[in-house]
């Protein structure tokens, strides 16, 4: 299992690893990885909208379900207004509905707010607890 957490716009060299890690498992050439896990934290929507397309190009050709992308944005952190409730709602409907975000069309999943790193552990032990 590999970790991959990028920063606003310190993901730029995510864009060729996330492609090149795809191509090599799809093609069978030997990996140290099993699963991927993508996280990028970013201020708002719009500062990822470029890179959607990567990610999106990753997706499509992630035929072996490598790679788990997380988008989180964290504009809305102090916010928890009507409005972002009803985002964030209608986000995770639309997720469970079409497997893919409903704000991005991605399969990554998009949260809304700073990434809990010990809650997302903690579920990546119980997940992969065959592995030492």
């Amino acid at each position: 299992v590999a970790i991959l957490v990028g920063g606003g716009i310190g993901v730029t060299p995510f864009a060729s690893i996330l492609k090149e890690l795809v191509h090599r498992f799809n093609i069978g050439a030997r990996i140290q990885c099993q699963k991927v896990y993508f996280i990028w934290v970013t201020r708002s929507q719009k500062k990822f909208e470029w890179f959607t397309d990567t990610i999106r190009e990753a997706e499509n050709a992630d035929t072996k379900g490598l790679l788990e992308s997380h988008i989180f944005v964290t504009q809305f952190f102090e916010k928890f207004d009507l409005r972002t409730t009803m985002l964030y709602i209608c986000e995770r409907h639309f997720q469970k509905i079409s497997n893919r975000s409903l704000f991005t069309g991605l399969k990554a999943v998009t949260h809304f707010g700073r990434p809990d790193f010990i809650k997302f552990f903690d579920n990546l032990q119980e997940e992969h607890y065959h592995l030492p």
